[in-house]
């Protein structure tokens, strides 16, 4: 013992010991540190000020133009500059006289071509001059937008001056000139551009240069130095890298200065600032001092602290030594008492509350290891029974046998919930009574203990003496049953079920131990939502299998019936056309042979004969017109048919929408013309091309023509084809009866004519529309209809623009696309 504390006071001296040296030698190097740190915190923040600050001088030199901007802007944007006359803008240039005297060499505009065309003040002998070879409107021919100049000699005269240039845009944005202000070099207050950079007072504890791009300067703060060169400055090469910096370096006379630097914004520009390096740094020099005396005071009053708080730590450490070493044997009687009123003291009270843990865990931890494992193994070889099986029966006969025998409880029911009726259906029981079980058959929620288990989704227990009175609790008396408990079988939060349990002994669970219950009822309910979620996949798979059967059998039935279908329109269509193409000939010839042969040798005089004469052409006429529509509706139907079973032969290339409009309105001009109608074609001139089938996109523009003809009695049809967004569009507008909206969501559809009775639909076959809809969308695009009853309707279609995939598309349109002639000199109409 008296080793270990003659040890203890040794280590109370080298702490002390350790504490002070390396504490006085490490404030010492911090003191240094702190120095010569200080010092390049000091530097760097002067730097850092400078470069800021010389950056916020270039800012406000590049905001100072905003003035002058904004008023050429605004005559930029006149309508008498951008859209005017010369004249016009000579005059906007008066108007605007007094905004623009700030610019003391003179406003002027240029157009497009660079000719003056107007000036301010008035200079009648510059006016047609061509300006086009000065800086400013070079630059803004490449890129329009503002420009402010270097000093060049762009003057009226050729002097050197700086001009701030705005483009004149049009309507469209289109380059219609320039409106450039110019100012002298004359570094005065009454000179509005130098007035406002004395203004900013920049450099006034230094020199300050404002250089262009060819090194010439612009302002100092010396008036002799502007317009010369930059050159000889120590950073006339550093300061034009169009970044922001800041440099120590030593002027022409030796001196050393801090020279920051940074560009102008908007400008090529640069603002060059120098600062006497002593003034910079001249105010920390009273810091320094201050943090010496503090520095010294640093390294002496911890050396002090140190030794006094060292020799009071160390004392609790011995106590803490003393108290750890009992409780290694075994001792967990005897606290520890310290009174610092610090963290030692807290220490100490969490010191005593671990030991006072620890003899409790010692005490308990093998009765809670052996409760534990008793718990986990009855729920695996609950899990284990119930993850047999995938029949729901089965499943809740093995949980109800395997919570009886891990509850160690003498009998037990286990009841399913009807999802719908929350009825209770009893599966099985164990233990139970004839009389018990002929009861806890035809029970309800309400009348049970499973009421609480549904409204709290915990388990619960009951004392049979708790009961009410009634046959239920006779009987539990008379079978000597004590206590019941019911455990809810649960899945997602959802009670599927109970096991209901009974003891003849008097068991009242805690809460702890309902937690095994509750994780075993957790076990079967997983189970009962495994068995069926199974069983439904299995029906699901039935029901799956018997509807694809019938789905195979529905595809095969419409197989056979399209088949059918495509066969009876072969044969119908062939044995149409073979009589009807007899009829045509027979009609035309019996026709040519009346007019040459017969009519001729009738007596003119007779008008009886004469009469039946031209009846007997009428009827001719009939045959021929009403065998043409038939002969159509018979072509329509084989169309529809094709492009419905995918039979139809699309020939897709590049075409021109314009070429097929002028080639339909060709095809169509006798039918329009015998209407008494007219033709008004509008196409744009930028229109592109589209990939389609040209024979079927004619066909759809032919259908959309003769279907205007028919709704219109007078007036004209307009057609037009113009881009829009990725597609191309075109429209047939005729000015006939309208449709009304009834109407036209079936127009569209096969056999489909507007009108109440055959006599107000219009001749035609109904399919003329159906097949339009079909074509455009087979090309991926739509169709559509807009119109109002009395007000014409306008039927249109967009097709996708065509995009080349290989440079042949691209190199040879010629060799694809059609050449049709084009009726007209102009787009007005056919």
């Amino acid at each position: 013992m008296f080793e270990l504390r003659h040890a203890r006071s040794r280590l109370r001296n080298k702490i002390i010991a350790w504490s002070f040296i390396p504490t006085a030698i490490i404030l010492f190097l911090v003191a240094l540190a702190l120095y010569f740190a200080y010092q390049k915190v000091a530097e760097d923040l002067v730097f850092k000020r400078d470069e800021e600050l010389t950056r916020l001088s270039a800012s406000e030199i590049s905001s100072s133009f905003e003035e002058y901007i904004d008023r050429l802007t605004t005559l930029a944007r006149s309508p008498d500059v951008f859209q005017g006359t010369p004249g016009d803008q000579r005059l906007a240039l008066s108007r605007a006289k007094n905004q623009l005297l700030l610019f003391d060499g003179g406003v002027y505009v240029l157009n497009n071509l660079g000719d003056v065309t107007a000036t301010l003040p008035e200079n009648p002998h510059l006016l047609g001059k061509n300006w086009s070879d000065r800086s400013f409107f070079s630059s803004m021919v490449r890129t329009p937008g503002l420009t402010i100049t270097n000093i060049e000699p762009n003057g009226p005269e050729g002097e050197d001056v700086i001009a701030i240039a705005v483009p004149i845009l049009g309507i469209q944005e289109e380059f219609n000139g320039v409106a450039v202000g110019m100012f002298y070099l004359n570094a005065t207050s009454l000179s509005p551009f130098y007035g406002t950079l004395i203004k900013l007072r920049i450099g006034r504890s230094g020199n300050a240069y404002l250089v262009d791009n060819n090194r010439r300067i612009i302002f100092s703060n010396s008036p002799e130095q502007i317009g010369k060169q930059f050159s000889e400055h120590p950073l006339a090469v550093e300061a034009f890298t169009g970044r922001v910096g800041v440099l120590e370096t030593r002027d022409l006379n030796g001196r050393d200065i801090l020279v920051g630097y940074a560009p102008v914004p908007r400008t090529s520009w640069t603002l060059v600032v120098e600062e006497d390096w002593k003034d910079m740094v001249q105010t920390s020099q009273g810091y320094l001092q201050s943090l010496w005396i503090l520095l010294v005071l640093g390294v002496a009053i911890p050396t002090i602290v140190v030794t006094v708080g060292v020799r009071r730590i160390t004392g609790p450490i011995t106590d803490f030594i003393d108290a750890a070493q009992r409780i290694s044997g075994g001792d967990f009687s005897h606290p520890i008492t310290v009174k610092t009123g610090d963290e030692l003291e807290e220490l100490a009270h969490q010191f005593n509350t671990m030991a006072v843990n620890l003899k409790d865990l010692y005490e308990n931890l093998e009765t809670r290891v052996a409760q534990r494992t008793q718990e986990l193994t009855a729920l695996n070889s609950v899990a284990e029974v119930v993850s047999r099986s995938l029949d729901l029966e089965q499943i809740l006969r093995d949980g109800l046998t395997k919570t009886i025998e891990v509850l160690d409880m003498d009998a037990g029911a286990v009841f399913r919930i009807q999802p719908d009726s929350q009825d209770l259906i009893l599966v099985d029981q164990q233990g139970l009574s004839v009389e018990m079980t002929a009861l806890v058959s035809g029970i309800t929620v309400e009348s049970s203990i499973i009421a609480e288990v549904l409204a709290t989704r915990r388990p619960a227990a009951r004392l049979v003496k708790d009961y009410p009175e009634g046959p239920l609790k006779a009987v539990m008396e008379r079978d000597h049953l004590v206590t019941v408990a019911s455990i809810p079988l649960m899945a997602h939060e959802t009670v599927l079920g109970a096991i209901n349990v009974t003891s003849r002994s008097l068991i009242w669970p805690t809460s702890e131990a309902l937690a095994v219950p509750a994780s075993i009822g957790q076990q079967i309910g997983v189970a009962m939502d495994n068995a069926r979620l199974y069983n439904q996949t299995v029906d699901y798979a039935r029901e799956m299998e018997i509807a694809r059967h019938a789905a195979e059998e529905a595809r095969a039935i419409a197989e056979a019936a399209n088949a059918a279908k495509s066969d009876f329109l072969a044969n119908v269509s062939h044995e149409l056309r073979t009589p009807l193409v007899s009829i045509f000939g027979f009609a035309r010839i019996v026709q040519k042979r009346l007019q040459e042969r017969i009519y001729p040798l009738l007596p003119k005089r007779e008008a009886r004969v004469q009469r039946i004469a031209s009846q007997i052409d009428d009827n001719l006429e009939i045959i021929l017109d009403e065998g043409q529509r038939l002969m159509k509706l018979i072509n329509d139907l084989l169309d529809l048919e094709k492009i419905e079973a995918g039979k139809m032969d699309w020939q897709l290339q590049p075409v021109a929408i314009g070429d097929i409009i002028y080639q339909a309105t060709s095809t169509t001009a006798a039918l329009v013309e015998g209407h008494g109608l007219d033709y008004a074609v509008h196409i744009s001139d930028d229109l592109p091309l589209v990939k389609a089938d040209p024979d079927r996109i004619l066909q759809v523009v032919i259908n959309l023509i003769s279907n205007a003809v028919k709704f219109t009695q007078q007036g004209t049809i307009n057609i037009c084809a113009r881009k829009e967004a990725a597609e191309v569009q075109v429209e047939v507008v005729d000015q006939g009866i309208g449709i009304a909206p009834a109407d036209q969501a079936m127009l569209f559809e096969k056999f489909s004519q507007v009108g109440d009775t055959l006599t107000a639909k219009p001749q035609g076959t109904g399919l003329g529309l159906a097949i339009s809809k079909e074509i455009i969308e087979h090309h991926g695009g739509r169709i559509w209809l807009e119109s109002e009853p009395g007000k014409g309707s306008k039927f249109s279609f967009a097709l996708p623009i065509y995009e080349p995939e290989t440079p042949w598309d691209t190199d040879h349109p010629a060799e694809v696309i059609a050449d049709r002639p084009m009726q007209g000199d102009n787009n007005d109409g056919s």
